[in-house]
């Protein structure tokens, strides 16, 4: 079933994509719901926009206004039912106004619809499709999570295909295939350049706001009762952290001051979005405990930890592992954290078994800081 019921006159660029930001934006908004029963991310929706549509890209909360101005002007006798539910639903619109107020009786005539007291769609059926949901805060972080490992999952069926036809070559790094997203659940034991260590990282799953993960090592599944958790924490969480809290406005700052000192355009996006956080009104009164920044940070290191490799290609501009490292101890110190506390001196350890040759990808270093900053984030 076609979403538009008419068709306008829209100026291209020579490539079929509009030059005007409206019809570039509803056209991949429409692309995105067309087949999509669920609450959209919207932190995803922008940043895909700015990659396939580089010529119109802006910060995530320009994109974000831009989308809702679309959606209270649209004029909904151009879209069939269906896809007016499909726009309003995934992505969360609000009902209000009279614009929207004529959306919200046009889709009442057609079928059974419900709203939340912000006017949100949470329930719309007809004959043709079926949409339910809640909206609240946790569901956004969550669906952020899902959306990564979604695309966890389509990349790695995209390489079991390619091995399948051309065979595999675990040895060789492609940047080319390389997901920022995939995070391996291996054992934290250094490669052959340290000693070795028995720990293994907790799943932040523990923690309050939990990470999917779609597999677990062979040997994980097959540990035995007696022996010590595979999950046990790579960065052990004392029990003083656990009622102990720290001032948010200042993790937050640290994390942005070290995206400045990196100069890498990579982060420019999740850049802004945390400066967004701190202009929010009483973002410098907010605290935090320390059991969830430990925790948080320690799922990053893991990412980082997974990653490094001695030899990585250039193009992917690789960072030291262990400078790295010196940055989350820093960090845990600028925040308050005693630097006799158990998490500051196990990343110590950790900063003494790697070489100084182990080396990550910029790509997983950025996925380590957005998975940090949205764990975090309140």
């Amino acid at each position: 079933m076609s979403g538009r019921n008419s068709t306008r006159n829209n100026p291209t660029n020579g490539t079929g994509r509009s030059d005007k930001w409206e019809d570039a934006l509803m056209k991949f908004l429409l692309d995105k719901v067309s087949d999509c029963t669920e609450f959209r991310c919207m932190t995803t929706l922008c940043k895909d926009f700015n990659i396939e549509y580089p010529q119109h890209a802006a910060k995530r909360s320009t994109i974000n206004s831009r989308i809702r101005v679309l959606l209270k002007q649209i004029d909904h006798k151009e879209y069939d039912v269906d896809t007016l539910a499909r726009l309003m639903f995934c992505l969360a619109q609000p009902l209000i106004g009279k614009n929207l107020g004529k959306v919200e009786n046009r889709l009442r005539k057609s079928g059974n619809l419900r709203l939340d007291d912000k006017k949100r769609i949470i329930l719309y059926r007809n004959e043709e499709v079926h949409f339910k949901g809640v909206h609240t805060g946790r569901n956004q972080q969550i669906r952020l999570r899902e959306e990564r490992a979604r695309r966890e999952s389509e990349a790695r069926m995209r390489r079991e295909e390619a091995d399948m036809e051309f065979g595999s070559n675990e040895e060789e790094y492609d940047p080319m295939e390389a997901d920022e997203d995939e995070v391996e659940d291996e054992t934290l034991a250094p490669p052959s350049t340290g000693p070795s260590t028995s720990t293994r990282m907790a799943p932040v799953g523990q923690s309050e706001h939990p990470v999917v993960h779609n597999q677990l090592l062979e040997d994980e599944r097959q540990v035995s009762l007696t022996a010590p958790h595979p999950f046990a924490s790579l960065v052990p969480v004392p029990l003083e952290n656990q009622t102990r809290t720290f001032n948010y406005y200042s993790l937050l700052k640290n994390i942005h001051n070290y995206i400045l000192v990196l100069e890498d355009p990579t982060f420019e996006l999740l850049r802004t979005e945390i400066v967004e956080e701190l202009g929010k009104p009483g973002a410098s009164d907010l605290k935090i405990t320390g059991t969830q920044i430990a925790e948080t940070l320690a799922y990053g290191i893991r990412i980082v930890v997974n990653n490094a490799k001695q030899n990585i290609n250039p193009s992917s501009k690789p960072i030291q592992l262990i400078e790295t490292l010196r940055f989350w101890k820093l960090l845990l110190l600028n925040v308050g954290f005693p630097k006799d506390d158990e998490s500051v001196t196990k990343i110590t350890s950790l900063i003494s078994d790697f070489s100084p040759e182990m080396m990550i990808p910029v790509a997983k270093l950025r996925f380590a800081l957005e998975s940090i900053f949205e764990n975090v984030r309140q």
